[in-house]
């Protein structure tokens, strides 16, 4: 198999600056039971001017004017995103492949939630290891993004204190021309499928009798959530099997969750030293979904937050009980970083 890099990231967050201290005296709390909560000082939301399919599409072409590639040369996109404030149908990644300026490439939507995200990392990865069997260059763009505070509802504290808008844009390939940033060395998720689906739950608009429809905002059960994530460093290991001593020895990124459960979580269960784990995301700018591993991959490496010559590893789990790991062998690690306005 020819090897597959990660040769570019892009990030964009929400304009809209949203304190802790402004959430607070939404709920009528404290500041210091928000942060308790959460572990968040501020969260980013899409303001009136912004639009997450028009975001995307220009956080690619800054993706692509960083990496030198013409948007003619991309084969492909995969993409996952639960809400785009515009349609459901056709989805967030058609949008985007139609703004950004594909035609006739492959385009897959894949996957919700927290997880997403390296489920469509994962269906990139897979199609240029078939591209390389069959002899074949191939360069993929993975999106994800969500405009969440839409499906939030404006009442409940539990979800308006952990999640933000934004998005991400990776570029995939097997081009040797390319090889900079990381070697992919897998990309793999799993589906605990334990009936615990309900943990994050939208109910379709539609669910309701016709008179009255259900409402569709995202609620979460947080024992249901504390419980999976108890358990999801066991999960972690389990993907990186039979190297799962690899772990212990690179940069862990996990989506950013929260700052207590998760990082706890992935130190105790997994045996990481605290220092490899980044948990900045949280503090900063809050839990964006799909996007979290990207930008918190992008973030540490413009803060210096590491060693650039460590693996790394990221990981996510979410809706639909996925769970998600890519590790990641450097190369040029600095040179993958957009920093293009």
């Amino acid at each position: 198999m020819k090897t597959i890099f990660l040769a570019g990231i892009a990030t964009k967050l929400g304009n809209e600056v949203v304190t802790v201290a402004q959430i607070a005296d939404h709920f009528n709390i404290k500041v210091e039971e928000v942060t308790r909560k959460s572990g968040i000082t501020t969260l980013r939301r899409f303001d009136h001017g912004q639009t997450l399919v028009a975001t995307m599409a220009h956080t690619v072409h800054r993706l692509l004017n960083s990496v030198g590639v013409d948007v003619s040369k991309i084969t492909g996109i995969f993409g996952s995103s639960s809400f785009t404030s515009a349609t459901l149908m056709p989805s967030f990644t058609a949008h985007a492949a139609y703004e950004v300026g594909l035609r006739d490439v492959i385009c897959d939507h894949v996957g919700l939630g927290c997880g997403g995200g390296l489920q469509a990392f994962k269906s990139a990865f897979n199609q240029l290891v078939v591209d390389a069997s069959e002899g074949r260059v191939g360069r993929y763009i993975v999106v994800t993004g969500d405009d969440i505070r839409r499906i939030l509802d404006p009442r409940d504290l539990n979800t308006n204190i952990f999640f933000s808008d934004g998005c991400a844009a990776v570029l995939l390939t097997n081009d040797p021309a390319l090889a900079t940033g990381y070697e992919v060395e897998y990309a793999r998720t799993m589906a605990v499928a334990n009936g615990n689906y309900g943990m994050l739950e939208i109910r379709s608009p539609f669910s309701g009798s016709l008179s009255n429809p259900a409402a569709g905002y995202m609620t979460m059960d947080g024992p249901a959530i504390l419980r999976f994530i108890e358990d999801v460093g066991f999960r972690f290991r389990a993907l990186a099997a039979p190297r799962a001593s690899q772990l212990d020895a690179g940069y862990f990124i996990p989506h950013q969750a929260n700052f207590g459960g998760l990082s706890s979580s992935l130190v105790s269960t997994m045996g990481l030293k605290r220092e490899l784990v980044y948990t900045d995301g949280i503090r900063t700018v809050g839990n964006l979904l799909n996007s979290s591993s990207f930008f918190g991959l992008e973030d540490a490496l413009k803060r210096c937050l590491f060693n650039r010559n460590l693996p790394v590893h990221l990981g996510a789990f979410g809706a639909e009980q996925q769970v998600g790991l890519v590790r990641l062998i450097p190369i040029r690690p600095q040179r993958i970083i957009c920093t293009i306005e």
